[in-house]
């Protein structure tokens, strides 16, 4: 009897013989067999069971030619693997093509900061992230990425216990002569006992001196450091060099007993954007060339210590004069003033001011009104407040004493529970040059009366862009408030008065996905507006926005 050959493995399989039963008549019935017909059955229940054990055999064969096939089919994928990859576009890209491509690199892993960037990675000397990852894939890369100086050019460099300084000097030589934007952060998850004993570390303090002979070349710097001198002293030798810095950011990220006041950077003469957060020292203190500046973030977290008084913070905006920009953003709010603060605060280039309060329920509002009445800003444009505290009373009388005085506003948003539908009203009949407005609604009666009156041309009469924001009102009051607002688009899109501004765009935003009024409203518009006003509907299930086509 001949043996099956497998043609792709090479296997040999005997053919089984044919076994049929010897009492096939006795199959399928109560018949018992004769004595020759029992030892006919016991031959053949012997010859099955050596044929079950043949079969057992070349079944186990057949499963080993099997997983050599499977090895020789992953051996085969994995050649076809590295063949494709001598295909790949990458091995083609010359390496100044390669550099450029690293640099968006370093900017798609970038937080963005009011213009300047910092990684947003734990460290950068982390071989998992950043420049040291493209160093480890391949040669080719490794080479263009220590070609281009742009990936070292910023350092992260976050205090903590450490072994090592050497990579700090790797980073100066690979940036070759770039400016650096540098950030020197405070590591949290160490208490303040652990981390100045990684502060006066010597490899820390050996790392941090590198930098500073280097400070001639620092152009962003940002420094979340607590105010302790022997954190500082590392820098030292930056003091008088530091001649190319355009933006310093100093957040105080401890609570602190000394009265540190970091003096290195009397010496920045192009300085012009400063950022404080929880620096509770007056920003007269602070030794920089205050005159150039003319962006400031002043910010209080609620982790601070305690709060600047407010006639501190205003004698500190006496000093910029040249002011642009000015945020404010307070998680706390400010102390109570020291002495009674009488002067104005005069600041004719401030172009855009934001003020985030986000007050504690436990925290009186303090500061708010000797903010407003103190300001003069004649030639501001922007102006911006988000407020989100309790249910507390609105500082409304000085608000309008400083809006009266801000002749050229044209952008305004109020976003806060707390005001009222007649001073929002008032506050409107004091910015009639306002031509983008958004503002915050709350209360079912405030959002209708507040619509009704925008309605009317007279209100902003060169408004162009309105953006509404529901704060939580009933499903009811959002069905009559969707009705207005389509109403409002009508009247204010559709045409204009002698001397008044068509609307270009309106839109309101409910906060929650609302699919049945966002059905509502398409129905109004499409019964109150024409195909010929060229007015289109943009939503989404929490937002309507009409716009003129």
């Amino acid at each position: 009897m001949s043996n099956l050959l497998c043609s792709l493995c090479g296997i040999q399989l005997p053919r089984s013989k044919d076994i049929s039963s010897p009492v096939p008549e006795l199959l399928g019935t109560n018949s018992g067999p004769t004595s020759t017909q029992t030892e006919a059955i016991k031959q053949y229940l012997i010859d099955v069971d050596n044929a079950i054990q043949l079969l057992e055999k070349q079944i186990q064969q057949l499963k080993a030619g099997i997983t050599m096939l499977n090895t020789r089919k992953e051996d085969l994928k994995a050649l076809a693997e590295e063949h494709r990859a001598l295909l790949s576009p990458a091995r083609r890209i010359y390496p100044e093509l390669l550099s450029e491509i690293f640099s968006f690199f370093i900017h798609s892993n970038l937080f963005e900061t009011q213009g300047d960037y910092m990684p947003e990675i734990k460290d950068n000397f982390d071989p998992n992230h950043g420049p040291l990852l493209l160093t480890r894939i391949c040669s080719s890369w490794r080479m263009a990425a220590i070609a281009t100086p742009e990936l070292w050019a910023i350092i992260r460099f976050i205090v903590k216990p450490r072994r090592r300084f050497n990579l700090m000097d790797i980073w100066l030589e690979r940036s070759g002569e770039r400016n650096l934007i540098i950030a020197i952060l405070d590591d949290s998850a160490y208490d303040v006992a652990e981390f100045m004993v990684a502060a006066t570390a010597p490899c820390n303090q050996q790392a941090l001196r590198l930098l500073s002979s280097q400070a001639h070349r620092w152009q962003t710097a940002l420094f979340h450091l607590p105010r302790f001198k022997e954190c500082w002293d590392a820098f030292g030798a930056a003091k008088g060099r530091i001649k190319q810095l355009r933006r310093l950011e100093i957040d105080v990220t401890r609570p602190t007993w000394q009265d540190y006041i970091p003096d290195i950077f009397s010496d920045s003469k192009l300085l012009t954007a400063l950022t404080l957060t929880n620096c509770l020292f007056p920003i007269f203190r602070l030794p920089i060339c205050r005159e150039k500046i003319t962006r400031l973030e002043f910010g209080v977290g609620d982790e601070a210590d305690s709060l600047i008084p407010i006639d501190t913070f205003l004698e500190g905006l006496l000093c910029l004069p040249n002011l642009e920009h000015l945020e404010i953003g307070n998680e706390g709010v400010f102390a109570p003033a020291t002495s009674p603060f009488t002067r104005v605060v005069a600041l004719p280039k401030l172009l855009t001011l934001r003020l985030i309060q986000l007050p504690q329920p436990d925290q009186p509002w303090h500061g708010m009104a000797e903010l407003w009445q103190a300001l003069q800003l004649p030639n501001l444009v922007v102006l911006i407040v988000e407020c989100e505290p309790p249910q507390r009373e609105w500082i409304h009388s000085p608000f309008i004493t400083c809006i009266t005085r801000c002749s050229k506003l044209q952008r305004l948003t109020l976003m806060s529970p707390s005001i009222q539908q007649e001073q929002l009203i008032e506050v409107f009949h004091n910015t009639p040059g306002i031509t983008k407005l958004k503002i915050g609604l709350s209360g079912f009666g405030q959002s209708c009366g507040i619509l009704d009156h925008i309605r009317s041309q007279t209100t902003l009469p060169r408004l162009s862009t309105l953006d509404i924001t529901l704060l939580p009102v009933s499903r009811i009051g959002l069905a009559m408030v969707v009705g207005i607002f389509v109403k409002v688009a009508k009247n204010r899109m559709t045409c204009a008065a002698e001397g008044h501004v068509q609307l270009q765009t309106v839109s309101l935003d409910t906060l929650r996905p609302e699919r049945t009024l966002i059905t509502q409203a398409l129905s109004l518009f499409q019964s109150h507006l024409r195909t010929s006003d060229r007015i289109r509907l943009i939503h989404d299930p929490d937002s309507i926005t009409l716009e003129r086509a």
